[in-house]
């Protein structure tokens, strides 16, 4: 994107989003759309903390739904 140091990557047939290294190698970004199956790895931060949306206090006290409603 420019003007920043993010880069998108996306599968020339079906749109989809797709990994790709950043910052000379020392990052993986990893769409979380495109996980298939379980990993064991956590979360390492929290980045753009306070930039974030107001929306975006305490999500963990919102209900939780494991399904789409309707």
């Amino acid at each position: 994107m420019p003007g920043t140091r993010h880069v998108k990557s996306f599968c020339a047939k079906c749109g989809s989003a797709l990994p790709s290294v950043q910052s000379q190698g020392a990052l993986l970004a990893v769409p979380a759309g495109s996980l298939d199956s379980a990993i064991d790895t956590r979360p390492h931060a929290h980045i753009c903390f306070a930039s974030r949306a107001e929306w975006d206090a305490y999500l963990e006290n919102i209900p939780k739904v494991d399904g789409l409603r309707g």
